[in-house]
């Protein structure tokens, strides 16, 4: 499970490195793609990761998707690059990561009430910073 949890993790950094600044090589159809597949099946059976899938988006648009290994290994189901999968406690990481690098780009400011970026609470003024370190007013104590 934690090989599982790597790769994801891997893959995410991988997507976020693309989407906070860096600019992704340019692919060819001998260029950087067969490498990245060639990897990612590598890394999928050296870590046992029974299935992952994986996208390369450019400017919003998805140039590249494959699916790895399989959905359903009793059943020989192949992965798909629409496959779901569960990614349990990681979710609330990675959007950290994202919301992070927002802010590190100027885009999204801490001291901001988190309406002003969509999310409705019952508390009017609750701020991002508030809702990441989990200190919002009202919220229990330990």
């Amino acid at each position: 499970m934690r090989q599982r949890s790597a790769a994801i993790i891997a893959l995410f950094v991988l997507a976020a490195t693309a989407v906070f600044g860096q600019q992704p090589p340019v692919f060819t159809p001998f260029g950087a793609l067969p490498v990245l597949d060639n990897y990612l099946e590598a890394l999928r059976r050296q870590a046992g990761i029974p299935g992952m899938s994986a996208a390369v988006v450019r400017e919003g648009v998805v140039i590249w998707e494959k699916g790895y290994g399989y959905q359903n290994t009793a059943s020989r189901i192949p992965a798909t690059p629409d496959t779901p999968y569960l990614v349990g406690d990681l979710s609330g990481t990675l959007a950290t990561v994202m919301l992070l690098g927002c802010y590190e780009r100027r885009q999204l400011y801490l001291n901001d009430p988190i309406r002003k970026y969509g999310a409705e609470l019952p508390e009017a003024n609750v701020t991002v910073e508030q809702v990441l370190s989990h200190t919002m007013p009202g919220a229990a104590t330990l």
